[in-house]
């Protein structure tokens, strides 16, 4: 894949890219989130990128490759956790900062980019990308019931995470019957 020819303002380099897919190797993570409508109760998955860091320079570096490659992203800055009478931090991390992608276009949208240089999380886009592939073959595919494929990609992504704890595999039965606590609200690898 050449970057040069894929992006016609031409500024990104394949190296950039390359550096951002080692990023979300050693730092990021890529998984299915499990969320339910406020409204009519159904349960819905939602392919996720994230990537967590502390470094600001790294942040700017991350922020400059999206943008210019159009993959939308949410930068958030969580504020340092304070002792309950405000006055001192309780811990002496530092300040971190996550990049966020979330819904089937903007994540295929990264994946496109990344995929092809991903060594550790290489299993994981393969997974997500096949979900939405198969999501993107329904005409109306936030309200399609979810094939038994489709589960079962959401399930290996939740064993994955509770790794040999025990956690409810969700089935077509299950969706509906989804309650906050019962279910992880994210499940990766």
């Amino acid at each position: 894949m050449s970057a040069q020819t894929d992006n016609q303002q031409g500024k990104i380099s394949e190296t950039d890219i390359a550096w951002l897919a080692g990023l979300w190797d050693g730092e990021g993570s890529i998984g299915m989130k499990v969320q339910k409508y406020h409204v009519g109760g159904r349960t819905y998955f939602e392919p996720y990128a994230q990537v967590v860091n502390t470094h600001a320079g790294t942040l700017e570096h991350v922020d400059a490759i999206l943008t210019e490659l159009r993959v939308g992203h949410h930068i958030s800055w969580p504020r340092p956790h304070q002792h309950p009478n405000g006055t001192m931090p309780v811990s002496d991390y530092k300040p971190l900062w996550s990049v966020r992608i979330h819904g089937l276009n903007r994540v295929k949208a990264l994946l496109k980019w990344i995929s092809p240089f991903l060594v550790t999380k290489a299993e994981q886009a393969k997974l997500v990308n096949e979900y939405i592939q198969s999501r993107e073959g329904h005409q109306y595919r936030q309200y399609w019931a979810y094939s038994e494929r489709e589960l079962e990609i959401v399930n290996t992504f939740r064993m994955g995470r509770h790794s040999g704890k025990t956690t409810k595999v969700l089935s077509r039965e299950s969706l509906n019957d989804y309650t906050r606590g019962a279910l992880s609200e994210s499940a990766k690898v």
